[in-house]
């Protein structure tokens, strides 16, 4: 069944290895949204167009493909949930539960701010639509 879901299937130690190994995973994708959704938000508050951002970003070797990907959705103000942000909210605080950090606190901001504005149920990528 595994097989059918994805390209590849990783076993992960033992125990709850791999459900703990989702929960940095997740973590480093709403860090890496919300960073995108900060990058185009400077590059407009500086006057340069989003799309010379993405320009510069796209093929090099600093354009993560997830990022470009949600930085469209951003763009197009489309947020249909592929990875809701309820649910990214849910493992942030799943991993805080075992390690605090500076960076997870804020992402536990950021995604209670975009929550709390409406945005739960909305693709992770809606932290855009909230200051």
């Amino acid at each position: 069944m595994l097989d059918s879901l994805g390209e590849r299937v990783l076993l992960i130690g033992e125990e709850q290895q791999a459900s703990r190994l989702k929960l940095v995973v997740n973590a480093w994708m709403s860090a890496a949204t919300i960073a995108m959704a900060d990058a185009l938000a400077a590059s407009e508050g500086l006057g340069v167009p989003r799309r010379a951002l993405l320009e510069v970003l796209t093929d090099g070797p600093l354009g993560m493909p997830y990022a470009l990907q949600k930085a469209q959705m951003m763009t197009q103000q489309e947020y249909a949930a592929g990875f809701p942000v309820e649910l990214a909210l849910k493992d942030v605080r799943l991993l805080q539960q075992v390690r605090q950090t500076p960076l997870l606190a804020l992402l536990e901001q950021r995604l209670s701010a975009a929550a709390d504005a409406g945005h739960a149920r909305d693709d992770l990528a809606a932290v855009a639509a909230v200051d």
